[in-house]
């Protein structure tokens, strides 16, 4: 019998198969030790990027929600000053999705089939930090 996996389980999978794809597509990843607000920092160069992973289980999920995280307890808000971008992972697809939290704000979740979103590559679109 397979057994459900828990929401923390499904967040812990997400990061590592995006760090997996990611390192895939020649970037070089780093998971902070400690909480900075942001799951994983990715370079490439002199560039960088603070990543917030955010994993669904579920391919006929539409919406997942990207305006609050809780960090150390309190309800923040995903700006600018914490990540530069979001990665969306689908676990049962391995599909990954990126997008600027610039393209983001304001918004309380998004469409995983939204116009927005682009292929893994494109973080090298988002203005690096």
């Amino acid at each position: 019998m397979k057994r459900k996996l828990k929401a923390t389980q499904i967040g812990q999978v997400g990061v590592f198969l995006v760090m997996a794809d990611l390192i895939r597509h020649g970037f070089e990843v780093a998971v902070p030790v400690n909480d900075m607000g942001f799951d994983l920092l990715v370079s490439e160069g002199s560039d960088y990027w603070r990543l917030q992973v955010k994993s669904h289980n579920n391919p006929k999920q539409n919406l997942v929600r990207t305006r609050r995280s809780l960090i150390r307890g309190k309800q923040r808000s995903y700006d600018k000053q914490v990540i530069d971008a979001f990665a969306f992972i689908c676990l049962r697809t391995g599909d990954v999705q990126v997008a600027s939290v610039g393209a983001l704000k304001g918004k309380t979740g998004i469409s995983i089939t939204s116009e927005i979103l682009e292929p893994t590559e494109a973080l090298r679109n988002i203005d690096p930090h």
